[in-house]
């Protein structure tokens, strides 16, 4: 019974404490997970961070545009005389790298890459720059500052809504009037009554045209044979007694002038020869013939040269001529 004052004053201790902090801590507290948590008193920058959580989280719309980078003419002259110092070192150094006769005596000096007297308006300026000695080895380097002295950037005024107009003015329109009916003439209104249709025209009765007879139709020219030739050597060559009949065949086409036509009738297939070469030869044969009569005095337009097929009963080498008046 004497423990139980001290543990109700414990379990009051420790609720107290649990409401008083926040409840993830405690329990990070408790189960050791806060132990590599960095120590608020040797961080650096905890300040500002702790500083930077009390501000308000920034509005992007109120963040003015950055100012536009223009440089003045006293910096414009600058920048030139330290490009034109640059040309001319780069010059330099070329001249002394090429291989060549030219002595050094001839060579340009090398540009003057001093800095002018503060008093001077021209050439580039050298600012100081504050550079820690080199640290000897082993040493560890020197500690840098424990809070930054970066500021946030503070928007100068924040954007202000447009104010509202009000709408434009109704504007009412007054009805047009109606027109006036005016009066229509009685002549008007008599023009426009349909009118009577014309009479027909009386037409005399056409006069007879006599017709002038119409020619007979003539058929087509109808040709008849005019001669043979039967090749009986392979080769397509026209024989002495050939040449008789060729003669003939041209003194009947300047008795009758027409058209020529010579048909080379090619020969059975047989099992040796295809029925293609067969007609090969028998439209050489047909040339053959067609030659000799052009150069009897037949114009080789009124010839014409064909194969057929081989005719039942006829030799294998016949050649037929035909006259069509």
């Amino acid at each position: 019974m004497p423990f139980r004052p001290l543990r109700n004053l414990v379990l009051a201790a420790l609720v107290a404490s649990l409401g008083a902090c926040h409840p993830i801590d405690t329990w990070r507290s408790l189960t050791g997970a806060n132990k590599d948590d960095p120590d608020p008193a040797t961080t650096p920058n905890s300040q500002n961070l702790a500083a930077g959580s009390k501000e308000p989280y920034p509005n992007l719309a109120s963040v003015p545009a950055p100012p536009i980078p223009a440089l003045t003419q006293a910096e414009r002259d600058r920048l030139t005389t330290s490009l034109v110092a640059d040309r001319t070192n780069a010059r330099y150094n070329q001249e002394r790298l090429l291989p060549g006769p030219t002595p050094a005596a001839a060579l340009p000096p090398p540009p003057d890459r001093r800095a002018p007297p503060s008093g001077s308006a021209t050439g580039p300026t050298v600012a100081k720059s504050s550079v820690a000695p080199p640290r000897k080895p082993g040493e560890p380097p020197a500690p840098g500052p424990r809070e930054s002295s970066l500021q946030p950037p503070r928007a100068r005024e924040n954007p202000q809504p447009e104010a509202s107009r009000p709408p434009p003015e109704r504007v009412t329109m007054a009805p047009a009037p109606a027109p006036a009916a005016a009066p229509i003439a009685p002549a008007t209104i008599a023009s426009a009554a349909p009118q009577p249709p014309p009479p027909p025209p009386s037409i005399p009765p056409p006069a007879s045209v006599a017709m002038a007879p119409t020619p007979a139709a003539t058929g087509p020219a109808v040709a008849h044979t005019v001669a043979t030739i039967d090749f009986t050597t392979p080769t397509a060559k026209l024989a002495a007694a050939d040449q008789a009949t060729i003669d003939g065949v041209v003194a009947a086409f300047r008795a009758k002038p027409g058209t020529v036509h010579v048909v080379a009738y090619a020969a059975a297939a047989s099992p040796g020869h295809a029925e293609l070469d067969n007609y090969r030869a028998a439209l050489d044969r047909g040339q053959t013939v067609a030659k000799a009569l052009a150069e009897d005095g037949v114009p080789v337009g009124k010839i014409s040269t064909e194969a057929a097929p081989a005719l039942p009963g006829a030799p294998s080498g016949r050649v037929v001529i035909r006259l069509a008046s």
